[in-house]
């Protein structure tokens, strides 16, 4: 429960406003010569600057956070959701299949874009581009993959967000592997027959 928390409150608190921050600065990149220095790539004008600076950070926020939400759903989702058989296992196969490429890929993700910043920015645009690509298809994967399962189960199990699971222990607890604590459940629904005779 704690990790999906994690998930949920990664998706709609980083990934989702920081896609948001992305998209609405038109950023384009000041050509430099080959092998210029740190200082020549850093736009000078304050605008430019401005720019520059919200589309890294935001772009390293949510490429960050799509790896995050991938090892939380492969790592501790994906195993509980296969152990109580809340999904068809085909559906988590091909999510965790898909929350394996996201792992791999933005790990390799980061030399490359330290390369693209500090060693040639003409030479690390494609394969950044192509990581950026491979990410986003891989979650979308994940997503369609998922869509009908999961929205079945939410709208069965009628979730509720546990803020304790997003403190910053609870964090710390969930990427060490400690167990959580108990948690609040839901009372059962009654059955046909019960709610007849209520």
């Amino acid at each position: 429960r704690r990790a999906l928390d994690q998930f949920l409150a990664m998706v709609w608190l980083v990934v989702i406003p920081c896609t948001f921050i992305l998209v609405s600065f038109m950023f384009e990149e000041v050509k430099v010569g080959e092998g210029a220095s740190f200082s020549e790539v850093i736009p000078r004008s304050v605008p430019e600057f401005t720019q520059w600076i919200f589309h890294v950070a935001a772009a390293t926020l949510v490429f960050g956070g799509l790896g995050l939400c991938a090892y939380l759903y492969m790592v501790h989702i994906a195993p509980l959701t296969l152990e109580f058989g809340l999904e068809p296992v085909r559906d988590v196969a091909c999510k965790r299949f898909c929350a394996e490429g996201i792992v791999v890929t933005v790990a390799c993700a980061l030399p490359i874009r330290v390369l693209h910043i500090f060693h040639s920015r003409e030479f690390w645009a494609y394969p950044l581009l192509f990581v950026e690509i491979v990410v986003l298809l891989l979650g979308i994967g994940a997503s369609i993959c998922g869509t009908y399962g999961v929205v079945a189960h939410l709208d069965a199990t009628e979730p509720l967000l546990s803020w304790r699971n997003l403190r910053p222990s609870a964090w710390l607890g969930t990427l060490v592997g400690e167990p959580a604590v108990c948690q609040r459940h839901l009372p059962a629904a009654p059955s046909g027959e019960k709610a007849k005779e209520g």
